[in-house]
């Protein structure tokens, strides 16, 4: 599902150095201990010291995200095995305020990936953030809104630019998982949606 595609790729830190990847890997594991407190208090240090580097708003969009998903006990394994349970299911609204501040830290990511892009159009980073905020934001369309068609939009987009970073940096394996879930949810689908 592609839930846990936007927290192990942020986790992943593709083509950074140790440093980058132990610090960004403390908040994901806050996030994986559900302590996303803790990981938005390590994302805000990391923004703090690297102010230009889009996985620092990338990941708090991911840390708003997966709290939001907690909250409404959506990340609970046995709501994954029945697809209809799934979509059938009911479950309180999404928080408003939390939606206002996981959209600010995406157009962030967003902005930043882009104003980096335009300057370096093969930046490993700042295309594993476009296509970790591009899946967050799929997630959410998906996930909290019920969203589906729509959700695709991102997610096939993230597809596009995953495909131009293996091709730059066939070592970023974490962007095949971008262009593996993308195959795979659309298998699920009807022909005319795929």
């Amino acid at each position: 599902m592609l839930v846990e595609l936007g927290m192990v790729q942020l986790c992943a830190a593709c083509g950074n150095s140790s440093g980058i990847a132990s610090a960004l890997d403390v908040g994901c594991r806050h996030m994986y201990s559900l302590q996303f407190a803790d990981a938005h208090t390590v994302f805000d240090v990391w923004e703090q010291v690297h102010p230009d580097d889009p996985m620092g708003p990338a990941a708090h969009a991911a840390a708003y995200l997966f709290a939001e998903l907690d909250r409404l006990h959506l990340l609970e394994a046995e709501l994954f095995v029945d697809d209809d349970r799934f979509l059938t299911r009911t479950s309180s609204a999404p928080d408003p305020a939390v939606k206002r501040v996981f959209d600010a830290a995406l157009a962030t990511a967003l902005a930043q990936t882009d104003r980096i892009l335009a300057l370096m159009p093969g930046d490993g980073n700042a295309l594993l953030a476009k296509i970790i905020a591009l899946g967050l934001r799929a997630d959410y369309k998906a996930l909290l809104n019920k969203q589906y068609l729509s959700s695709f939009a991102d997610m096939k987009a993230s597809r596009v630019l995953a495909e131009q970073l293996v091709a730059v940096q066939p070592h970023c394996y974490d962007a095949y998982l971008a262009i593996g879930v993308e195959n795979y949810i659309l298998s699920l689908k009807p022909v005319l949606i795929r």
